[in-house]
């Protein structure tokens, strides 16, 4: 008679020896991080296609934001918004040449837990209107990561710094 733990143990064995081997270590790590960086980008990239579905394919039920927006004193101003206010929001914008291209972003990986922070700036008509810092966290649910959160900053008069991480053209 065989035990239910050896059945289990060799069906399990069968299994990962038919499967694709998992790349590990370093090379693991790079693959989630670019992964991760992706999806990041895929976020922004509905900033100028103005396409919702993205961004619903892309958070996560229960996902949501927060904006700390620097005011013309220096104060910040707190905002939260919900997953389905970021839909309708992108939902009702009219076309227009807006983007957000990012730099030197750090992506951190743990796991399906993952973290990504870049500087940015908001481009409107090729102007730049303000930049910040966005900040994503990341879940990998079923072998896709999805945006649990997000946050970032909106400045007018503190890019400098930023803008010094930036890599030369």
């Amino acid at each position: 008679m065989i035990r239910p733990s050896l059945a289990l143990a060799a069906l399990s064995l069968a299994a990962c020896a038919n499967a694709a081997p998992r790349p590990v270590g370093a090379e693991a790590r790079r693959e989630d991080e670019a992964a991760v960086l992706a999806v990041v980008e895929r976020f922004l990239s509905v900033i100028e296609t103005r396409d919702a579905a993205v961004w619903e394919d892309l958070l996560l039920p229960g996902s949501g934001a927060t904006i700390q927006i620097e005011q013309p004193d220096g104060a910040w101003r707190f905002l939260s918004i919900t997953r389905a206010d970021t839909i309708d929001f992108m939902k009702r914008q009219p076309p227009g040449d807006e983007s957000e291209p990012i730099w030197a972003p750090t992506v951190l990986v743990r796991g399906p837990t993952a973290v990504a922070w870049t500087p940015y700036e908001f481009l409107r008509e090729g102007e730049r209107s303000h930049c910040g810092v966005d900040v994503f966290i990341l879940q990998k649910v079923e072998g896709v990561w999805k945006i649990a959160s997000s946050a970032w900053t909106q400045e007018k008069t503190r890019c400098a710094d930023l803008d010094a991480a930036r890599p030369a053209e």
